[in-house]
């Protein structure tokens, strides 16, 4: 038996995270950087709880001694530090978010869209404003005695041992960026959350008239393009669009997405604020379509529940999941390619057969089988180089 701490911060996904994990190969802790208050769910007594401070840190390092594997849920500064202060024996894992790669300020000018770009009123002095601030920032840790946010994780990723993550196509594509990420770890299943638990069953032909577009505030969503598109090839009253906008900060994107929605022909409806899960995702779900315009991965639990429930996906290609879906035998559309056509021949939603094929690959991907074939490959890399194991 391996014994695994999982790391987290955020207590909506404790739940889902712990239940990858549950087999007898393994035995199961988990530190909460965060006071989790919210928490009351079914793992409650087998985690610790630590505020997120330096000196917390040492205490959260010290409880990581008693395990073979840590599990590193979405590699931020704290979770960084930690990594940075285990001893090479302890094995060390990176559960890949998006976020850590694709929110870093080097690399998220390639996230978004042209239109995007003029709304956030990214200048040609992007680049060298970052390198400056990037400098003062070392300059302001160094006074400190400390190492900046992005040397503590850039060295973490050094420091650990594996990948974890769906999508191989995706990491070689930030391999080509970050030489030194650390050998893929495949997890092979798509069951991240119990989504039975929160959908009835219904007949797909009952489905309501709206495309939901995006899925926060994030200019990262690049949700100008595609309402553009839309007052341009729609005609008024056929169908409605929905913007899930009820997380993520305000500012120059937002302010221009809601004149956008507000000077529109097309009826458009706004979820602003936040809403029970179960009563969230009844209501994307029941949509014709969803349009997630991200040049990376992101929101991927929300386009697992569309592939499930016969929702019409539309991708951007510059997006690594629109190929890895393909692959996998899905059928996704592209909004660069389809999108407009589609907008113009009202074909906005997947035919019944196409539903049931999507349906079918995700439920042999997401079911237990697939989770017992995770666990055995995580243990089988596991058990040689731990003793005991």
């Amino acid at each position: 038996m391996i014994s695994l701490c999982h790391i987290l911060h955020d207590s909506k996904f404790i739940d889902h995270s712990l239940d990858l994990f549950q087999s007898n190969l393994f035995m199961n802790n988990v530190i909460f950087l965060g006071r989790g208050n919210d928490y009351n769910g079914k793992y409650k007594n087998i985690i610790h709880f630590i505020d997120c401070n330096d000196f917390d840190v040492n205490s959260a390092v010290k409880l990581c001694y008693k395990y073979d594997v840590i599990i590193f849920y979405n590699l931020d500064y704290y979770k960084s530090l930690i990594v940075n202060r285990l001893p090479k024996r302890i094995k060390k894992v990176w559960f890949f978010y998006g976020t850590e790669f694709y929110g870093l300020p080097k690399y998220r000018l390639d996230c978004y869209s042209f239109k995007t770009r003029n709304s956030l009123h990214i200048s040609k002095y992007y680049h060298a404003k970052r390198i400056a601030v990037d400098i003062l920032r070392i300059i302001k840790y160094g006074l400190l005695l400390k190492m900046a946010p992005y040397a503590e994780f850039c060295r973490a990723i050094n420091k650990l041992d594996y990948f974890f993550w769906f999508d191989k196509d995706g990491y070689s594509n930030m391999k080509k960026h970050w030489k030194s990420l650390p050998p893929f770890l495949e997890l092979k299943t798509l069951k991240l959350m119990d989504t039975h638990k929160v959908i009835k069953a219904r007949n797909r032909a009952t489905s309501e008239n709206y495309i939901v577009v995006g899925n926060s505030r994030a200019p990262e969503n690049n949700s100008l393009d595609i309402i553009d598109l839309f007052n341009n090839y729609l005609p008024a009253g056929r169908i409605s669009l929905m913007f899930p906008l009820s997380y993520g900060e305000k500012g120059n994107y937002y302010d221009d997405l809601i004149n956008r929605i507000r000077s529109s022909h097309i009826k458009i409806d706004i979820i602003d604020n936040f809403m029970p899960y179960d009563a969230y995702v009844e209501k994307i779900i029941d949509a014709k379509a969803a349009i997630i315009n991200s040049y990376r991965p992101m929101g991927q639990g929300n386009m697992f529940l569309y592939l499930e429930n016969g929702v019409k996906l539309y991708l951007s290609e510059n997006n690594s999941s629109y190929n890895w879906f393909r692959s996998l035998g899905f059928f996704v559309s592209s909004v660069e390619s389809d999108l407009k056509n589609d907008i113009i021949n009202n074909s906005l939603s997947l035919s019944p057969d196409q539903a049931e094929i999507n349906k079918t690959i995700f439920n042999r991907l997401s079911d237990n089988h697939s989770v017992i074939n995770s666990q055995h490959n995580f243990y089988e890399v596991f058990k040689a180089v731990i003793p005991n194991g």
